[in-house]
């Protein structure tokens, strides 16, 4: 191959790597990631922190009885924070 037909692949082959991370970066998926109850709030929701900021989030387990302290983890779905809930214990 000439040197003209490498630079050629090359500009396709970045094109084509920019429009597929442009468009996994749009995609909506599931975030799960580990996390500590910090406190529980009247309603029943527990209060954990992600990036530095404070969320109450519902249980999706049947257990109801977490306490301060345990390590969880805690799920995004389709990237949706309002959705954002305890799926398991650590």
């Amino acid at each position: 191959m000439t040197n003209e037909t490498n630079k050629a692949l090359d500009v396709i082959t970045d094109k084509i790597i920019s429009t597929v991370n442009s468009k996994i970066s749009r995609l909506g998926y599931d975030q799960t990631f580990p996390s500590v109850i910090y406190g529980i709030s009247k309603n029943g929701e527990y209060t954990i922190i992600k990036a530095g900021q404070k969320y109450d989030v519902k249980c999706a387990m049947p257990i109801t009885d977490l306490k301060i302290g345990t390590n969880v983890w805690v799920r995004i779905p389709c990237g949706r924070l309002h959705d954002m809930h305890i799926c398991g214990l650590r």
